[in-house]
């Protein structure tokens, strides 16, 4: 989710993405190979929006900068939530002596035993 702190336009970098390109689900799903050129053949958006408007996305959607053509900076305020999967724990590990003190709920919700 984006809010911008100015309103973003084309001369101070909106936001450009690609509609649908979320629902692309390349196999495998680290194949990465010609991004530019495949972007080249899917119509592109850049998100125009005033200030304080709300840009909410899936994060899987093609996204990119733009330049900001201005002297102004061209602030914005980004969040991001994902839902836990059951690998998380081998990217964010934890000692066994932590894991065991903490709520039977919380343990659950972390899929760690």
């Amino acid at each position: 989710m984006s809010i911008p702190l100015d309103d973003w336009t084309e001369e101070n970098g909106a936001l450009k993405i690609w509609p649908s390109s979320h629902l692309i689900m390349d196999q495998p799903p680290a194949d990465v190979r010609n991004l530019r050129e495949r972007g080249m053949l899917l119509p592109s958006v850049q998100t125009a929006m005033s200030m304080g408007s709300l840009f909410l996305c899936d994060v899987r959607l093609w996204h990119a900068g733009t330049p900001n053509r201005t002297d102004a900076p061209c602030p914005v305020l980004n969040l991001g939530y994902m839902r836990v999967f059951p690998h998380i724990a081998s990217r964010y590990p934890v000692a066994e002596e932590v894991k065991r003190d903490w709520p039977k709920e919380v343990r659950k919700l972390l899929k760690t035993g």
